[in-house]
């Protein structure tokens, strides 16, 4: 189960929908009398960025593409559970390239700020999990292994406690077919993603199924997440791309 199923479908739960207040900034202006804070001839020039070009070829493999970490547009998605619906929006950053492996973050804006941002790692055999802002991850947990295709299965075991809440969860992934899938921003051609396993939510047993539509350098534009606690309703959470 990747950490796009966690965000819309559970940590919205814990950690709501209502961005974080801003961190206060430093709003001192310089002092007139001690001049401009120009840099002289003899400071040291700027580090050049790391940009996605800089990646090297043996990352760019299949989950790389399908995870659409070369998308750096905004990310517009809606969200729908119980009646409501929050919009917001999912960017992704190149952090740095170090020792073979390209670090990435994602962050969420609008009603989905809660969220706050993910870390992952781009390596030779998948994307893994680093950490979150706002809660406690399992740390390399693989999100989708490098040469994903239709057949291919993986298991996770996915940790996550935030204020006070928690979700843990061991599930069989599986990428199913590609089809046609329709949303908000459009119809694409997607790999749909299939992963069930059971799970305890707050300390209650309950199983827990996804749906999730990857699309080729773009990343995922549709999820659909059920849990399902014994002899209660079934809760569905509905993600989808808008723009």
């Amino acid at each position: 189960m990747t950490k796009w199923l966690l965000i819309p479908a559970f940590a919205l739960a814990l950690v709501g929908c209502t961005p974080k207040a801003a961190e206060t900034v430093d709003s001192k202006q310089p002092d007139p009398a001690k001049g401009s804070a120009t840099p002289g001839a003899g400071a040291a020039p700027e580090a050049a960025k790391t940009t996605l070009a800089d990646i090297p070829d043996e990352l760019k493999h299949n989950a790389f593409t399908y995870y659409g970490l070369a998308y750096d547009k905004p990310r517009d998605l809606e969200v729908r559970q119980d009646g409501s619906t929050f919009s917001g929006s999912q960017i992704f950053r190149l952090v740095e390239i170090k020792d073979g492996k390209a670090i990435f973050e994602y962050e969420h804006t609008g009603g989905l700020a809660g969220q706050g941002t993910f870390t992952i790692s781009l390596e030779k055999d998948g994307i893994y999990t680093v950490s979150s802002s706002v809660a406690k991850i399992k740390e390399h947990e693989l999100e989708m292994p490098a040469n994903i295709e239709v057949g291919t299965t993986w298991n996770t075991s996915t940790v996550f406690q935030a204020e006070g809440r928690s979700l843990e969860q061991t599930a069989t992934n599986k990428a199913t077919r590609i089809e046609k899938v329709e949303t908000k921003a459009g119809t694409f051609d997607a790999l749909l993603v299939e992963s069930s396993g059971p799970a305890v939510v707050d300390g209650e047993k309950m199983q827990m199924s996804t749906k999730m539509w990857f699309v080729k350098d773009r990343g995922v534009v549709k999820m659909i997440n059920t849990r399902t606690p014994p002899g209660k309703k079934p809760i569905v959470v509905t993600m989808e791309a808008t723009s």
